[in-house]
């Protein structure tokens, strides 16, 4: 897969609100813009701990908060 089409997958994922998967599509694509923009992951994490929020998985979402 080229590079054009892993970036629509990655904004794919984003869009859908698979955040996780974003990452690591973006980590395979490109490590060094998360290792080299901490606040983008930083961003990236936060959005999907708010989507586990907004779905009312508590549990799910205090696990996320406490081990990333």
């Amino acid at each position: 897969m080229d590079k054009f089409h892993s970036s629509l997958g990655i904004f794919h994922h984003a869009s859908e609100g698979n955040v996780l998967k974003a990452i690591e599509l973006t980590g395979q694509l490109a490590q060094d813009i998360l290792e080299d923009n901490n606040d983008l992951l930083f961003d990236l994490l936060s959005l999907h701990l708010v989507d586990l929020v907004c779905s009312k998985e508590w549990a799910e979402a205090l696990e996320f908060a406490q081990t990333k």
